[in-house]
C-alpha cells in the first residue's frame, strides 16, 4: 500500500508538472510560430526533457551521497539511460524551436537572443561531454556471460574512486544546468529577433510635360530608404540622345526637408535612360520631385514638378516558412521518432555496436563544435575583410563648421528615421520592420572609426551610404552626433 501511495503521489505530480510545462508552451513564442500546434507540442516535449534532465541532475546531487556504493550505482544506471533519451530529446527539439524564430544564421552573432542561444549551446555541449565520461565510468570494462546458463550477469561494480568521480561530475552538471535554465529565462525575456525586413515594390512612374518636353520619372522601389531614380525625356515625342543636364531632388514640405540634387547620369546601354539612386526619400509623406532638364548647354533649364506620395505600407516583414532550416530539422524530428519506435534496432544499436554508437555521438558532438567555429572564425575574417581600409580616426577637426555641415546632412539623410534629435523617433520610424537606434545612447559607446564603418557599411537594416555621402560628410555627421551627445551631457541632471 505505501507502494502504491508513492507511485499515485508520483504520477499526481507528474500531471501538475506537466500541466504548468503546459501553460508555458501555450503562451510560448512557438505559439504564434509555423504549425502552431506542432510547435507547441514540441515546446512542452523540449520542457519534458530538460526539466528530467536536470531537475534529475539536482537530484543527483543531493541524494548520492546518501546512498550505500551499490543504490548510487544503481541509480546513477537508470538515469544516465534517461538522461540520453533526454539529451536527444533537447537537441532535437531545441534545434526545431531555434529554426522557427532564427531566420537568418546571422541573428546567432548579431542579436542579444541569439548570443544568449550561442552561451545556451556551450553550456550544453558541456553538460553533454560530462555525461559521456560519466556514461563511461558506470560502464564495465566486459559484462561476463554464464556459459552454463547462458544467460548474461549482472555487471561488476565500479569502484568506490570511480563512483566517487562520477558524483562530483554530477555536481558539476547540476551546476551547470542551473545556469542553462538561467539562460532559458533570459531568452524569455528577450524574446527572438525580427524577422528580416521585406520591401514592397510600390515602383511609380509618373509624365510631365512642359512646353515641348516630356518627362517619365520613375521611382523603384518607391519606399522609404534608397530608391533608383530613372528619366527617360522626350521632345516634340522624339526621344532625346543626350542631355546637358538632368537632375532631381525631392521635397517634403510638411516637414520642411529639402534634398540636395541629384544629378542623373546616362545610362551606357543607348536606352535614352537617365539614372541614379539615392536616400532621399527617407521619410512617409506627401513628396514634391522637382527634375530640371537642360537639352543643350545653351539652352534654359526646364523645371517638372511631380506630386509624389510615400505611404506607409512599404516595409513588412519577411515571415515566410517553411524555409529549408524548419524542413531539416522537422526531418531530424521525424528520424529520432522512427528509431524509438523501432526498439530492435536500438537494442542491436546498445548491444552489438555499444562501442560504435558511443564513437559515432561524440564524433558528431565534435563535428558540430568544429562546424561552429569554423563559422565563427570564417565570420570574423569576412568582417574583417570588410573592414579592411576603412579609416579609424577622425580627420575632420569638430570645429563650428564641420559640426554645421553635419547637421545639414543629417537632417536631410539621417532624420527620417532617428529623428530630428537622434532619438530613434523620425516620422518614418513607425513603419519600419525594425526600429532605429536611439543614437543619444549608441553613439557614445562606440569610437568614430566604428561609427564611421557602420555608416559606410550600413548596419542591420540601416542601408549603406558609401555611394551617397562623400568621407568628409560622413566625418561631418559623426562630429555633429559627438556634438548632440555633448549637449545632452551637459544638461543631464
Amino acid at each position: 500500500s505505501q507502494q502504491k501511495r508513492s507511485r499515485a503521489a508520483w504520477l499526481i505530480g507528474s500531471l501538475l508538472a506537466g500541466s504548468l510545462l503546459l501553460t508555458l508552451s501555450l503562451n510560448s513564442h512557438s505559439a504564434d510560430a509555423l504549425w502552431s500546434a506542432f510547435s507547441i507540442a514540441v515546446d512542452l516535449a523540449h520542457l519534458l526533457a530538460v526539466s528530467a534532465w536536470i531537475g534529475g541532475l539536482i537530484t543527483m546531487s543531493v541524494a548520492l551521497p546518501l546512498l550505500l556504493p551499490l543504490e548510487r550505482w544503481q541509480t546513477l544506471r537508470r538515469f544516465s539511460a534517461l538522461a540520453t533519451l533526454c539529451v536527444i530529446g533537447v537537441t532535437i527539439s531545441g534545434f526545431y524551436i531555434a529554426t522557427l524564430h532564427l531566420y537568418r544564421l546571422e541573428d546567432l552573432w548579431l542579436t542579444d537572443y541569439g548570443r544568449w542561444l550561442l552561451i545556451k549551446l556551450v553550456i550544453v555541449a558541456a553538460l553533454l561531454l560530462f555525461g559521456l565520461n560519466n556514461n563511461r565510468g558506470l560502464r564495465p570494462a566486459a559484462t561476463p556471460v554464464s556459459k552454463k546458463k547462458r544467460t548474461v550477469a549482472e555487471p561488476p561494480q565500479p569502484a568506490d574512486s570511480v563512483l566517487e568521480g562520477v558524483r562530483r561530475r554530477v555536481i558539476v552538471e547540476s551546476l551547470l544546468g542551473v545556469a542553462v535554465l538561467f539562460i532559458v529565462g533570459v531568452l524569455a525575456s528577450v524574446g527572438p529577433p525580427a524577422p528580416p525586413a521585406q520591401m514592397a515594390d510600390r515602383t511609380l512612374t509618373q509624365f510631365r510635360s512642359e512646353g515641348d518636353l516630356t518627362a517619365a520619372l520613375r521611382v523603384s522601389p518607391n519606399a522609404p530608404g534608397r530608391n533608383t531614380y530613372t528619366l527617360h525625356v522626350t521632345q516634340n515625342n522624339q526621344p532625346l540622345s543626350t542631355l546637358a543636364q538632368a537632375r532631381v531632388r525631392f521635397i517634403l514640405p510638411d516637414h520642411d526637408i529639402q534634398t540636395p540634387w541629384v544629378t542623373l547620369t546616362p545610362a551606357t546601354d543607348g536606352t535614352n535612360i537617365y539614372a541614379a539612386a539615392g536616400l532621399e526619400l527617407s521619410a512617409i509623406g506627401d513628396w514634391q520631385a522637382q527634375i530640371d532638364v537642360q537639352t543643350t548647354a545653351d539652352s534654359d533649364a526646364v523645371r517638372l514638378v511631380f506630386p509624389w506620395r510615400i505611404d506607409s505600407a512599404q516595409l513588412g516583414l519577411d515571415r515566410t516558412q517553411p524555409r529549408q532550416a524548419n524542413l531539416v530539422a522537422l526531418f531530424l524530428i521525424a528520424a529520432v521518432v522512427v528509431l524509438i519506435a523501432w526498439p530492435r534496432l536500438l537494442d542491436a544499436l546498445r548491444g552489438r555496436y555499444g562501442k560504435v554508437v558511443e564513437r559515432a555521438l561524440i564524433g558528431v558532438i565534435a563535428s558540430v563544435l568544429l562546424i561552429t567555429l569554423a563559422g565563427t572564425v570564417v565570420n570574423a575574417a569576412v568582417q574583417s575583410a570588410r573592414n579592411q581600409g576603412l579609416p579609424t580616426v577622425n580627420p575632420i577637426p569638430a570645429d563650428t563648421a564641420s559640426i554645421v555641415r553635419g547637421q545639414t546632412v543629417y537632417q536631410q539623410v539621417c532624420a527620417g528615421c532617428h529623428g530630428a534629435q537622434g532619438l530613434g523617433d523620425g516620422v518614418n520610424a513607425a513603419a519600419l520592420a525594425v526600429q532605429p537606434a536611439n543614437l543619444r545612447v549608441h553613439v557614445p559607446l562606440h569610437s568614430d572609426g566604428e561609427l564611421f564603418q557602420y555608416i559606410t557599411q550600413g548596419f542591420g537594416a540601416m542601408p549603406a551610404v558609401a555611394a551617397n555621402l562623400s568621407a568628409d560628410q560622413r566625418w561631418d555627421v559623426i562630429n555633429y552626433l559627438r556634438s548632440i551627445e555633448a549637449d545632452q551631457q551637459s544638461t543631464a541632471p
